[in-house]
């Protein structure tokens, strides 16, 4: 037995972290990992976008006017409304009671 063969015997896996970066490993994880990112960020964006506008989905109507609106004048349940000091107007929204 020679120097050479006993020193693969001490640290065998250092001669294999050696050949498996040599056929492309490290840029194999980096890749994965890269990878895993996007789709991750993908899924995000899928996930934000099928609760856009939730609000309106619901069956709530948003109206601006220079009054505030009766739940009586558009057949809702219920009606909220704020002075947004632009013009004198009033954002409403009103939930009708077939949504």
């Amino acid at each position: 037995m020679t120097d050479h063969d006993y020193a693969d015997m001490i640290d065998p896996f250092v001669r294999s972290e050696v050949e498996a970066f040599k056929r492309g490993y490290g840029e194999g994880i980096a890749s994965g990992i890269f990878y895993t990112i996007c789709a991750l960020i993908a899924v995000g964006l899928v996930l934000v976008s099928l609760n856009a506008h939730g609000a309106t989905k619901r069956g709530w109507t948003y109206e601006e006017a220079y009054l505030p609106i009766r739940a009586s004048s558009r057949a809702a349940r219920i009606v909220i409304c704020q002075d947004i000091g632009f013009e004198r107007k009033w954002a409403c929204y009103y939930k009708t009671e077939g949504k």
